[in-house]
């Protein structure tokens, strides 16, 4: 991407800014456009994440790149939303490493940031975000290697970073678990006790489909196997990895 070296080479700049200004003020400002953000007052909380951007705050970074990609406040562009969201990957955020690499394993995406598909690198900047406890990437990174994108088809390490998500309670990830665990046809042996549970707590968390599949599973098992499944999902704790 062209915008590539123009990143590498200002990211010094901004980073060195970002270190001269107080943390308690940028803090406060970034809670500042928060809070307009949450009024809706986009063209305020857009100024201020631009300003934080260009002080080389990553999330601030980032927000700028949702803004472009959104068309909140500023005309969408999806060119202008990749740049800032590799500006903030760049920066270590981790939503900015999941985006960035959204838009490479993505044909649409690509397309419409004017750059080429590349598994290698899409796979890259998830991994880099999932390895940072963003349960999104690892999530995603687990399907990648479920289905063998980009050639490197990996169930048991698909179903690692899968499992790390769900432990942090992200339902998307738990209702996976809960189809792994069901299925019996991954590395980790059928057990219904477990896919009950796992559907369990992907319901609380309002995930689309895990209704329908508690209703179904629980017809396979006995009451004393409901009972288990249910004391585990209700000792279950969540391991926050952020």
């Amino acid at each position: 991407m062209r915008f590539i070296k123009k990143s590498i080479i200002t990211l010094t700049i901004q980073v060195v800014l970002f270190l001269v200004v107080s943390p308690n003020v940028v803090a406060g400002q970034f809670e500042d456009a928060k809070t307009a953000e949450s009024r809706q007052d986009y063209a305020i909380a857009f100024n201020i994440y631009r300003q934080l951007a260009e002080q080389g705050h990553a999330q601030s970074t980032f927000k700028v790149g949702v803004y472009y990609a959104c068309g909140y406040s500023v005309p969408k562009d999806e060119i202008e939303a990749v740049r800032w969201y590799y500006k903030s990957a760049e920066l270590g955020c981790a939503e900015g490493q999941f985006q960035v690499g959204l838009t490479y394993c993505n044909p649409y995406k690509a397309q419409k940031a004017n750059i080429t598909e590349a598994p290698e690198e899409a796979i890259r900047w998830i991994r880099k975000a999932a390895e940072q406890g963003y349960p999104n990437a690892q999530t995603y990174l687990g399907s990648l290697y479920g289905v063998g994108y980009g050639g490197l088809k990996d169930q048991a390490e698909g179903d690692k970073w899968t499992l790390r998500a769900a432990n942090q309670g992200f339902g998307i990830a738990q209702f996976h678990m809960g189809r792994i665990y069901e299925s019996g046809e991954s590395s980790f042996p059928k057990d219904n006790v477990k896919a009950y549970m796992w559907y369990s707590l992907a319901v609380a968390t309002g995930a689309q489909r895990a209704p329908e599949f508690l209703e179904k599973i629980a017809q396979k098992m006995t009451t004393e196997q409901i009972d288990e499944a249910k004391r585990l999902a209700n000792e279950w704790k969540p391991q926050k990895e952020q």
